[in-house]
């Protein structure tokens, strides 16, 4: 709940899935993949998870939130979203 308060969702913490909007139900998945040992994310392909997403911002945005949670993110997508990633380096460090 702490990390979801720090993200502005605490109000997703007691949705169930099926009420919660595509961008709420990725910071759901990345909360939960915080909780796993390690400290390597992968995000997979996320504008199917969040198609109306823009752009990678709001993923950045999250990811620097809560930066001192893990120790790595990789994410993967299909070149032919590379404009949503504009701005940003190939390796691009949250920090």
């Amino acid at each position: 709940m702490d990390l979801l308060k720090r993200l502005g969702m605490e109000e997703i913490g007691w949705k169930r899935n099926p009420s919660l909007t595509p961008g709420e139900r990725f910071i759901a998945m990345f909360l939960r993949a915080l909780m796993m040992e390690g400290g390597k994310i992968v995000i997979d392909r996320p504008f199917l998870i969040m198609p109306d997403l823009e752009r990678i911002d709001f993923i950045i945005k999250t990811l620097q939130t809560v930066e001192e949670s893990f120790n790595y993110v990789l994410i993967l997508d299909y070149l032919w979203n590379r404009e949503r990633y504009e701005g940003l380096e190939d390796e691009a460090s949250v920090r």
